[in-house]
Protein backbone atom coordinates (compact mmCIF):
# COMPACT_ATOMS: atom_id res chain seq x y z
CA UNK A 1 0.00 0.00 0.00
CA UNK A 2 2.90 2.03 0.53
CA UNK A 3 3.42 2.58 -2.96
CA UNK A 4 -0.25 3.57 -4.16
CA UNK A 5 0.32 6.24 -1.35
CA UNK A 6 3.26 7.48 -2.84
CA UNK A 7 2.15 7.82 -5.93
CA UNK A 8 -1.02 10.03 -4.72
CA UNK A 9 1.68 12.31 -2.80
CA UNK A 10 2.97 12.89 -5.83
CA UNK A 11 -0.12 13.33 -7.65
CA UNK A 12 -1.10 16.38 -5.01
CA UNK A 13 1.89 17.61 -5.94
CA UNK A 14 1.55 17.34 -9.78
CA UNK A 15 -1.66 18.85 -9.67
CA UNK A 16 -1.00 21.90 -7.41
CA UNK A 17 1.78 23.00 -9.38
CA UNK A 18 0.13 25.58 -11.56
CA UNK A 19 2.49 25.24 -14.49
CA UNK A 20 1.33 21.30 -14.86
CA UNK A 21 -1.14 20.73 -17.81
CA UNK A 22 -4.95 19.44 -16.44
CA UNK A 23 -4.96 16.62 -18.53
CA UNK A 24 -1.95 15.38 -17.35
CA UNK A 25 -3.04 15.54 -13.90
CA UNK A 26 -6.47 13.49 -15.07
CA UNK A 27 -3.87 11.08 -17.27
CA UNK A 28 -1.62 10.47 -14.30
CA UNK A 29 -4.57 9.94 -11.40
CA UNK A 30 -6.64 7.22 -13.84
CA UNK A 31 -2.57 5.19 -14.69
CA UNK A 32 -2.66 5.13 -10.30
CA UNK A 33 -6.43 3.92 -10.44
CA UNK A 34 -5.45 1.10 -13.20
CA UNK A 35 -2.63 0.19 -10.78
CA UNK A 36 -4.71 0.00 -8.22
CA UNK A 37 -7.39 -2.24 -10.12
CA UNK A 38 -4.48 -4.54 -10.65
CA UNK A 39 -3.60 -4.89 -7.25
CA UNK A 40 -6.98 -5.50 -6.11
CA UNK A 41 -7.43 -8.27 -9.03
CA UNK A 42 -4.18 -9.84 -7.83
CA UNK A 43 -5.35 -10.05 -4.05
CA UNK A 44 -8.95 -11.43 -5.25
CA UNK A 45 -7.29 -14.63 -7.69
CA UNK A 46 -4.81 -14.88 -5.22
CA UNK A 47 -6.18 -14.87 -1.88
CA UNK A 48 -9.37 -16.76 -2.44
CA UNK A 49 -9.27 -18.63 1.05
CA UNK A 50 -9.26 -15.31 3.07
CA UNK A 51 -12.73 -13.61 1.72
CA UNK A 52 -15.90 -13.88 3.26
CA UNK A 53 -17.06 -17.70 3.45
CA UNK A 54 -21.18 -18.64 3.37
CA UNK A 55 -22.89 -18.83 7.14
CA UNK A 56 -23.16 -22.70 6.54
CA UNK A 57 -19.75 -23.26 7.21
CA UNK A 58 -19.59 -22.44 10.59
CA UNK A 59 -22.75 -23.99 11.06
CA UNK A 60 -21.75 -27.25 9.63
CA UNK A 61 -18.46 -26.75 11.55
CA UNK A 62 -20.44 -26.68 14.89
CA UNK A 63 -22.42 -29.52 13.93
CA UNK A 64 -19.61 -31.89 13.45
CA UNK A 65 -17.85 -31.18 16.39
CA UNK A 66 -21.14 -31.01 18.59
CA UNK A 67 -21.60 -34.37 17.27
CA UNK A 68 -18.30 -35.71 17.84
CA UNK A 69 -17.00 -36.21 14.54
CA UNK A 70 -13.62 -35.44 12.82
CA UNK A 71 -13.30 -34.35 9.43
CA UNK A 72 -11.87 -37.43 8.35
CA UNK A 73 -14.88 -39.06 9.61
CA UNK A 74 -17.34 -36.80 7.59
CA UNK A 75 -15.32 -37.18 4.64
CA UNK A 76 -15.85 -40.91 4.64
CA UNK A 77 -19.50 -40.82 5.13
CA UNK A 78 -19.80 -38.44 1.93
CA UNK A 79 -17.15 -40.70 0.07
CA UNK A 80 -14.60 -38.19 -0.44
CA UNK A 81 -11.26 -36.98 0.41
CA UNK A 82 -10.81 -34.81 3.76
CA UNK A 83 -8.84 -32.00 2.03
CA UNK A 84 -12.00 -31.37 -0.23
CA UNK A 85 -14.17 -31.71 3.23
CA UNK A 86 -11.90 -29.53 4.74
CA UNK A 87 -12.41 -26.86 1.87
CA UNK A 88 -16.12 -27.17 1.89
CA UNK A 89 -16.13 -26.49 5.66
CA UNK A 90 -13.75 -23.06 5.28
CA UNK A 91 -15.49 -21.85 2.38
CA UNK A 92 -12.78 -22.45 -0.22
CA UNK A 93 -15.25 -23.87 -2.17
CA UNK A 94 -18.85 -24.60 -2.01
CA UNK A 95 -21.19 -27.53 -0.66
CA UNK A 96 -23.05 -29.20 -3.78
CA UNK A 97 -26.63 -29.91 -2.81
CA UNK A 98 -26.18 -34.21 -2.87
CA UNK A 99 -23.76 -33.73 -0.31
CA UNK A 100 -25.98 -30.83 1.98
CA UNK A 101 -28.59 -33.50 1.70
CA UNK A 102 -26.20 -36.41 3.04
CA UNK A 103 -25.01 -34.14 5.88
CA UNK A 104 -28.77 -33.69 7.02
CA UNK A 105 -29.20 -36.74 7.40
CA UNK A 106 -26.19 -37.13 9.40
CA UNK A 107 -26.74 -34.54 11.72
CA UNK A 108 -30.68 -35.13 11.95
CA UNK A 109 -30.94 -31.63 10.95
CA UNK A 110 -32.85 -30.16 8.12
CA UNK A 111 -31.24 -28.06 4.91
CA UNK A 112 -33.38 -25.00 6.58
CA UNK A 113 -31.20 -25.05 9.31
CA UNK A 114 -28.07 -25.99 7.69
CA UNK A 115 -28.52 -22.64 5.17
CA UNK A 116 -30.05 -20.29 8.22
CA UNK A 117 -33.21 -20.14 5.60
Amino acid sequence: MYYFVTKFTYFDKLCTDYTTNYFYCVCYYIYVLNDIFIYVKYYINNFRGFMVKPTYCCKLKKLRISNGYTQSDIAIILDIRQEQYSKYESGIHQLPIHLLIKLCKVYRVSADYVLDI
